[in-house]
């Protein structure tokens, strides 16, 4: 998932550069001889402490937040149940989002390095 949101990031910061490739697989081969097979593991750690924390806040939460939009516990309303969904998901993705940005500044940060030497 990284090495691939890594590429993606390459890719969308080179697309003003007119000498940059264009195509994907060309990306994956240069990153790959520029710097190996570790660059799959960086930001794992991130990446796994983001998921986490959304998924954790997400199931943790909704069914505290359900009860409490359908009126009490044992109610389960088709709203309530979507609502509380909806709205537990964007909390959890809310509080992981610095934790997925922490994986993807690093790559940015690189990749304006290494455009100007």
């Amino acid at each position: 998932m990284h090495s691939i949101s890594y590429i993606t990031c390459k890719q969308t910061h080179d697309q003003t550069d007119p000498a940059a490739p264009r195509h994907l697989a060309t990306y994956a081969k240069q990153l790959l001889q520029a710097e190996g097979v570790s660059f799959v593991w960086r930001g794992l750690g991130a990446n796994m402490l983001a998921i986490g924390l959304s998924s954790g806040v997400r199931v943790g939460l909704y069914p505290v937040v359900r009860d409490a939009m359908s009126g009490g516990a044992g109610q389960k309303h088709a709203l309530s149940m979507t609502a509380a969904s909806m709205a537990t998901g964007m909390f959890g993705y809310w509080c992981s989002t610095p934790l997925y940005q922490a994986k993807v500044c690093p790559a940015i940060r690189r990749m304006q390095l290494a455009k100007t030497t």
